[in-house]
């Protein structure tokens, strides 16, 4: 799908929280931003989208809640390498999540804590692999991804199944 074109009809000083819409009449990339100004919500999500925490606490509930049986059916080996699969994915997401829920009203300074958040996701995810890898001595590695891609897919399932909201423009 191409990106909108036109111009966005905001003054340079007015930043991201203003009108964010374009010549064309599409919405910008910051209009979530603006919903939630315009409800009186400070820089928060608007009310269709889980918030940050709850996305993070439904992940670590998908890596912890099979730990118990798979250790009494697969032993130790089976349930750590599980739960570091969601570990390796719960930390950076936090890391992420922890950059972005910081209000920012400059749209450069929202812009640099992305990609702050996306490099730092990247370094530590390659770093807790590094780590199950060579520190785990009875690691499965099915069970490691299959940790990781079961935590993972609670943010695609957060954001298909999220009540059958749809944000209001």
């Amino acid at each position: 799908m191409p990106l909108p074109t036109g111009t966005y009809n905001t003054p340079p000083r007015m930043g991201p929280l203003k009108r964010v819409r374009t010549a064309s009449g599409m919405s910008g990339p910051t209009t979530f931003v603006a919903r939630a100004a315009a409800h009186g919500e400070d820089g928060a999500a608007p009310d269709p989208v889980l918030s940050i925490g709850q996305i993070l606490l439904a992940q670590l509930a998908v890596a912890g809640a099979p730990v118990a049986p798979l250790w009494l059916w697969r032993g130790e080996g089976a349930a750590v390498s599980w739960l570091l699969g969601g570990v390796i994915c719960v930390v950076p997401n936090a890391f992420v999540g922890a950059l972005m829920s910081v209000r920012r009203d400059d749209a450069r300074a929202a812009l640099r804590a992305a990609w702050l958040g996306e490099a730092g996701k990247l370094v530590l995810t390659v770093a807790l692999f590094v780590a199950a890898f060579t520190k785990v001595g009875s690691l499965h590695a099915g069970l490691l991804f299959g940790g990781l891609i079961a935590t993972q897919s609670v943010s695609l399932f957060a954001l298909l199944f999220d009540k059958g909201k749809k944000a209001s423009n």
